[in-house]
């Protein structure tokens, strides 16, 4: 995952990390494991990342499938 693009995504919209993660569902404990690698997003809560970030499907996976195998 690339945090660091999710991170300019998510300031770009003007918003926190902490409303981000209210906004999808999850606690903002949660959604910093997720952050940190610790624990991965489930599909629900990319898909209610993609909607309210406004992301479109090339940055989905740009973001979130980075570390795939090349």
């Amino acid at each position: 995952m690339n945090v660091n693009i999710l991170k300019s995504k998510i300031a770009l919209k003007g918003i926190t990390i902490e409303e981000l993660a209210e906004q999808i569902g999850i606690s903002k404990t949660a959604m910093y494991r997720r952050l940190n690698g610790t624990n991965s997003f489930k599909a629900n809560e990319i898909k209610s990342m993609k909607t309210i970030l406004s992301l479109d499907s090339t940055e989905v996976i740009s973001i979130f499938f980075s570390d795939e195998v090349a």
